[in-house]
Order: structure tokens, then C-alpha cells, then sequence
């Protein structure tokens, strides 16, 4: 199973985070292109570097006004387009998966 992450540190992460603790969606870290947030931590876990995700498996949920940016920086990283979800799809699609069972 593919571990998840959440691009974005900011408010937008937090609501993502929030959101997800709300419906008992786990995810690792945090990841943030700002530097200064590395090692710090929100809603008690850790940001990262986005060099972490190169060669890893995870589904990336991006948490930013700058998806498109984002999606080419993962790209450039060498990290496949399907692993990343649009935070709507993920959380509709976790949801799903309880309606199902």
C-alpha cells in the first residue's frame, strides 16, 4: 500500500490535514519547497524537503494554489504522474472505499 504525503505547509496543508484527521486518513509527512519549514512541524508532523519523494512510492496529495508548478517539479524528480492526487479525488476516493465495504 502506498504510503501518503502532503505537498504544502501552509494553509492550505493544514485544511488538507485537518480534513483528513477528520475522516481518519493517515498520511506521513509533509513536504514544502520552503526551506525554513524543513524539520519543523505542523499538525504534529514533520515537513521535509521534496527531494525526499524521489524514487519512493507515495501518493502525493498536493495542499497548493501551485498544483501545475508543483506537479512539474515532481515530474522533473522523476516521480509518475499517477502518484499524485488531486486532494478531491483522494479524499473521494477514501470515502468511496468505506461506502463499499
Amino acid at each position: 500500500m502506498n504510503k501518503t504525503v502532503i505537498f504544502g505547509a501552509s494553509s492550505g496543508g493544514v485544511k488538507v490535514a485537518k480534513t483528513f484527521k477528520s475522516l481518519g486518513i493517515e498520511f506521513e509527512f509533509f513536504v514544502d519547497n520552503g526551506a525554513d519549514k524543513w524539520g519543523t512541524y505542523l499538525e504534529g508532523k514533520i515537513i521535509l524537503d521534496p527531494n525526499v519523494l524521489a524514487n519512493k512510492d507515495y501518493h502525493i496529495v498536493i495542499a497548493s494554489i501551485y498544483q501545475e508548478e508543483i506537479e512539474e517539479q515532481l515530474s522533473n524528480l522523476g516521480i509518475n504522474v499517477n502518484q499524485i492526487v488531486p486532494k478531491e479525488k483522494y479524499i473521494l476516493a477514501e470515502l468511496e472505499k468505506r461506502i463499499d465495504k
